[in-house]
């Protein structure tokens, strides 16, 4: 490939936030069980509560903050109700309750979001096959990297139950889809992609040696090889 450099101008550099709002810990975000509830009149037997803009904490059943917090708009299986100083409150996770004044709630089937497992130390992994990106919510982007691309990872995440890397902004891979190979020598807020691949998400204008824009672009949903 030339050695020209492929600026994107798109945020698809692949950096991994240091956290990721909207999630709670691997030891408090076990899921709920849902309970049916009578609501303005209406049976719902599978409540999802959505958090309204600005999130809200979580609290545990005496009333305490627990530190965990919601981001506005995640979506979350409601538990058993409970009062804590005459206001109810929803189960969200074991000993964790939100307000029912920062949730709407709805029946229909739960929106997963992922919750953090472990960090990944810089260490970097090799995909096995071609793997398809899904996003926080398992939904797929569309996106595929290709086989034996090398990509630092992020942290590992749970969603639905199965466990994903995060390899870019809302982009994770199944964590059985990569070789691992542990590194001691990169923080998270260092990751990057190895030279290897990249996947485009949008049309990309391509930009010569002095960053002066060409007119040629690169298709989305092709991955190029970097150097």
């Amino acid at each position: 490939m030339s050695k020209k450099r492929i600026l994107l101008a798109s945020t698809l550099a692949i950096l991994i936030a240091p956290t990721i709002l909207g999630t709670m810990s691997a030891q408090s975000a076990t899921t709920v069980q849902a309970e049916s509830m009578e609501l303005n009149g209406y049976t719902l037997n599978n409540p999802i509560g959505t958090v309204t803009y600005g999130g809200a904490y979580t609290y545990d059943s005496n009333g305490n903050k627990s530190g965990n917090f919601l981001s506005g708009k995640s979506s979350w299986k409601l538990g058993k109700s409970i009062l804590i100083n005459g206001q109810k409150y929803y189960a969200v996770g074991a000993n964790e309750y939100v307000s029912e004044l920062n949730i709407d709630i709805t029946d229909g089937m739960p929106v997963y979001n992922p919750v953090f497992i472990k960090d990944s130390n810089g260490a970097t992994g090799t995909l096995k096959y071609a793997a398809s990106v899904v996003d926080s919510h398992a939904n797929a982007t569309g996106l595929t990297l290709p086989a034996n691309s090398a990509w630092k990872l992020g942290g590992m995440f749970s969603i639905n139950d199965n466990l994903y890397y995060q390899v870019a902004t809302d982009e994770y891979i199944s964590s059985s889809a990569f070789n691992i190979n542990e590194s001691t020598t990169t923080t998270p807020s260092d990751v990057t992609p190895e030279n290897t691949s990249i996947g485009l998400m949008i049309d990309t204008q391509i930009f010569d040696d002095n960053g002066n824009p060409t007119g040629k672009y690169l298709p989305a949903g092709s991955v190029w090889h970097t150097d």
